[in-house]
């Protein structure tokens, strides 16, 4: 499937360049985004902003289907270890969740009524081949057992191995090609922290 597949930077500043890279596409990934922002106005441009323009082009070009990575940070914290799902209300906390929250919202308004079948998925951390250079690094650390854990060692966390999240990706636009929709993806196994 490779072959597919073509990864494009574009000039967030130039539209021109948003627009020439879904041009002919009949399924654009969006995964670019703000995480390290200092202020409200660094994760809005980020993630809100860039967004919106990105799939205001694939609105002009024909792009059949729109897959926006955000964030399990949308949806916030679970309560009392209970799992998140697309049924639960989304409380987000932090400037980074607030933002990814938005920018879902501004999808689905503008994907209302258009022919472009909107997927949002809420994935939380992501680890394998071609992780960032920070996660190796704090994975690393871990591994070594140069960390230490403030706070409560028993907190739950998700993770997603990037070939499950890739596999995902496949399931879902060869077999629910007719729908959009919100989807949390992990993997099945949950671990604490001190895990």
């Amino acid at each position: 499937h490779e072959s597919q597949f073509q990864s494009l930077f574009v000039d967030w500043n130039r539209n021109d360049t948003i627009d020439a890279a879904v041009s002919g596409k009949d399924i654009v990934f969006h995964f670019a985004g703000e995480m390290f922002g200092r202020f409200w106005h660094d994760f809005y441009v980020g993630n809100v902003l860039n967004t919106k323009r990105i799939f205001e082009a694939c609105l002009h070009r024909n792009v059949k289907a729109f897959v926006y990575l955000s964030s399990i940070s949308a949806g916030g914290p679970s309560k009392a270890h209970r799992i998140l799902d697309e049924t639960i209300p989304p409380e987000p906390n932090g400037l980074y969740g607030k933002s990814k929250l938005l920018a879902e919202k501004e999808l689905q308004k503008m994907g209302r009524g258009s022919n472009i079948k909107v997927y949002i998925i809420r994935a939380p951390l992501i680890y394998g081949p071609g992780q960032s250079k920070y996660f190796s690094h704090f994975l690393s650390k871990i591994l070594s057992g140069h960390i230490s854990v403030v706070g409560n060692a028993r907190c739950v966390r998700s993770l997603c191995f990037i070939d499950n999240l890739v596999n995902f990706f496949d399931l879902l636009l060869t077999k629910h090609t007719h729908i959009g929709g919100l989807f949390y993806v992990s993997d099945q196994e949950i671990i604490t922290v001190d895990e």
